[in-house]
């Protein structure tokens, strides 16, 4: 099969972004906010959702250019669009109670390939209510999850309640399944500072 000239390739890549932004895209994530307001009442991280589908595509571009192309990990403005550095540059500025001390929160993230946490919510000093996106093209599965935290203590026990799996997950997990995590050292530093989690300490249905 001949490969198409580059041009042709290019106003194919033109047409299909000016037809994405007539397409909108759903970002529901099966919970009723409004009636668990308690569960939700301290963001503290709230994830990239894209309003169509051109949006999708830049988003899945800004994950994968850093090591299509060898950019590294610092943030390339010249090839970021402004609907992602104005959702990279957003503040949360939510008051939460007076015993937490906010130094000590974890920060979240799922700006990676495969990363699908929505939305995370403070419960206790050491306890957070998660949200995990909707599986694209489906009527909302949600039994999976993939997210990095970074500026935990090593040694403290965390807990991660995650909010809307759409299955009952205690044949996976009661049947000798575990959640998967990886630790990994920053540059500058031997202790370990991050960690990427294709599972969480404790779930609910």
């Amino acid at each position: 099969m001949e490969n198409r000239p580059t041009k042709d390739n290019k106003q194919t890549q033109e047409k299909l972004k000016l037809l994405g932004d007539r397409i909108p895209v759903v970002t529901e994530c099966n919970v009723k906010f409004a009636q668990h307001e308690s569960y939700f009442k301290y963001m503290i991280y709230d994830g990239y959702r894209p309003l169509n589908l051109a949006h999708a595509r830049d988003y899945v571009d800004f994950l994968v250019r850093p090591l299509r192309d060898n950019l590294g990990d610092d943030l390339q403005p010249e090839y970021t669009p402004q609907h992602i550095l104005d959702y990279l540059g957003q503040d949360i500025k939510t008051k939460l109670p007076g015993y937490i001390d906010e130094d000590k929160i974890l920060t979240f993230d799922q700006n990676f390939e495969c990363g699908n946490l929505d939305s995370a919510y403070l419960h206790g000093a050491h306890e957070y209510n998660l949200v995990m996106k909707v599986d694209t093209n489906t009527r909302g599965n949600t039994y999976w999850f993939m997210f990095k935290v970074s500026d935990f203590v090593v040694g403290q026990k965390y807990k991660f309640n995650i909010m809307n799996f759409s299955r009952n997950m205690d044949k996976f997990y009661n049947c000798g399944m575990g959640p998967v995590t990886r630790r990994e050292k920053k540059a500058s530093s031997s202790t370990p500072s991050e960690a990427s989690d294709q599972g969480a300490a404790d779930h609910e249905n």
